[in-house]
């Protein structure tokens, strides 16, 4: 589960910066494009049923946390010392 505990952090890191909607529209994205095919691939298609459910969620995660590190890449640099 790290990888949706990362994304979970990135998201909640860009939202407090104030960049909602590069977070809805990564979300929205990874859930239509990834998450809910992958899971009705895994869980019922191939029969896997809840572990592939669970697979298709970390699979969401860790592109969901691959997606949301392009936007949080310029708020993550360290301070110039003064």
């Amino acid at each position: 589960m790290a990888p949706v505990a990362l994304s979970m952090s990135w998201s909640a890191l860009l939202r407090a910066a104030g960049r909602t909607r590069a977070t809805m529209t990564t979300s929205v994205t990874a859930d239509y494009a990834l998450l809910i095919p992958l899971g009705w691939l895994l869980g019922v298609h191939l029969s896997l049923g809840l572990p592939g459910l669970y697979l298709a969620w970390l699979a969401f995660g860790t592109a969901y946390a691959a997606m949301l590190r392009r936007y949080c890449r310029p708020l993550l640099r360290p301070l110039p010392d003064n």
